[in-house]
């Protein structure tokens, strides 16, 4: 009875060693799925801040239209972390709406199907009309970014997570002050975007210089390197001024001397620019060696000073402290010592 076949073409019964193996079959995937999914929830705990960091920087460059940027910034953190988890489905929808606006949608959909099975109903819920939104569109044909020129700016809507992110736009004369290391980060990196110029505010970055230059905050990278042309983004001034001019650059390279770098640099004067020449000392507190290792202070010293012909005395000596270093910014405070006492400049720096 029910449906069972006996007798004549019947499935052999299986044996008790072959159920046995069976289950233990599938146990050892079961356990294998387990150990996957506890691994990216341990390492989530464990680098919890970096995937704030991240989620921080890839909120301002969707908001700056640099969709792209947005999705090169969460990929790397995804990569090891599960869709089931609330910071997850948090880093996973950030992740699957830059696919969409870059118009990858295959890449979106997958996201939004894994995004479907996480333990948090709100990211759940998201997911799923995200997707439906994406599905419904192509059954009725209809194009979502027909005659939209994503190379440029495209605008996304932003949706409310359990912990939504605040309305801060940058570039908006009523937005709030930076308030993290990870969004200072963000802003300061914006700056120095060639595309995304003009989307800050002389407040905002002046604000995220105040966070970074406290050493809690300084972000060097132990493989950054000081050598090479950097191209000036910005520069605050003692008085606070906040001045950005694309003809300034420098070039710091090695030197014949140890713990010694040498620096020519481009200052502007009126409409010239003229030509600074000068050596970087490490100081001995900070490290060995200044070309394997950077230190995060050194004596600062310009010997002359060129303006076409003319040859100016280079000016006193300075402290540079460098409060961000990576492959493609470099953020440093400059200190001279004068006769009314001790005046910084701030300089950020891109490659």
């Amino acid at each position: 009875g029910g449906g069972k076949q006996v007798g004549v073409g019947a499935a052999p019964a299986e044996s008790a060693e072959e159920k046995l193996a069976k289950q233990q079959a599938t146990e050892a995937l079961l356990a294998k799925f387990r150990q996957a999914s506890a691994a990216g929830e341990n390492w989530e705990r464990k680098n919890v801040a970096q995937i704030e960091e991240a989620l921080a920087e890839a909120k301002n460059w969707m908001r700056a239209g640099e969709v792209r940027r947005c999705a090169r910034t969460l990929e790397p953190v995804w990569r090891n972390m599960s869709a089931k988890t609330e910071l997850g489905g948090r880093v996973g929808l950030d992740l699957a709406m830059a696919y969409d606006a870059n118009q990858e949608t295959s890449r979106a959909l997958e996201m939004y199907e894994a995004l479907a099975s996480s333990r948090s109903w709100e990211v759940k819920r998201l997911a799923k009309q995200l997707k439906f939104g994406i599905e419904a569109m192509q059954m009725l044909g209809v194009e979502a970014y027909a005659g939209v020129d994503i190379t440029g700016y495209a605008v996304l809507p932003e949706l409310a997570l359990e912990k939504s992110y605040e309305q801060n736009y940058v570039g908006s004369t009523a937005q709030a002050l930076v308030d993290s290391p990870a969004e200072a980060m963000a802003v300061l990196r914006i700056a120095a975007s060639e595309r995304a110029k003009q989307l800050w505010t002389p407040e905002r970055v002046k604000a995220s210089l105040a966070i970074l230059r406290l050493p809690e905050n300084r972000r060097v990278q132990q493989e950054g390197v000081l050598t090479g042309v950097w191209r000036l983004v910005l520069q605050v001034g003692a008085g606070g001024e906040v001045s950005a001019d694309e003809r300034l650059s420098q070039t710091i390279g090695p030197s014949a001397n140890k713990g010694e770098l040498r620096v020519s640099r481009l200052r502007a004067v009126g409409p010239l620019v003229g030509q600074l020449e000068g050596v970087m000392c490490q100081r001995i507190a900070d490290g060995p060696d200044v070309q394997s290792a950077p230190s995060l202070r050194h004596d600062l010293q310009f010997d002359s000073y060129r303006v076409g012909l003319l040859r100016l005395p280079g000016g006193g000596p300075v402290t540079s402290t460098v409060l961000v270093l990576d492959a493609t910014l470099l953020v440093t405070q400059e200190t001279a010592r004068g006769e009314d006492g001790a005046s910084s400049a701030f300089y950020v720096w891109a490659q």
